[in-house]
């Protein structure tokens, strides 16, 4: 389904993925959808899971390609790299760059198997 987060940017997600984007981008319009889930999502929380989503989905990433393409700032994304490495989820280091370029993120189950 596409998102319409502002009158210049929108994006394709997953109708599973709706509460967690109007979460996070709360003036963004999307065709109505019904949903059974009554749980109350927090901005925060939202983010976290959207990024949770793409590093299941990617090798290693920096955090500028996640805001990039993802719409969100590079702070909100931070934060949730932040969560996602205390939760043992998300690992941090220079997997492709060399060592003066941006940190680079990758699930922890993801890297094992590129590891082997």
């Amino acid at each position: 389904m596409r998102l319409e987060i502002s009158a210049a940017a929108s994006i394709w997600i997953a109708v599973e993925r709706v509460p967690l984007f109007k979460a996070t981008f709360p003036g963004s319009v999307a065709a109505p959808v019904a949903s059974t889930d009554t749980t109350t999502i927090t901005p925060e929380t939202a983010v976290v899971e959207i990024v949770r989503g793409r590093l299941e989905g990617l090798g290693p990433v920096t955090a500028s390609a996640l805001a990039q393409t993802t719409s969100l700032p590079r702070s909100a994304i931070n934060s949730a790299l932040a969560a996602l490495q205390a939760e043992g989820f998300a690992m941090q280091g220079q997997f492709t760059t060399p060592a003066e370029a941006e940190p680079e993120w990758c699930e922890r189950r993801l890297l094992a198997r590129i590891h082997r």
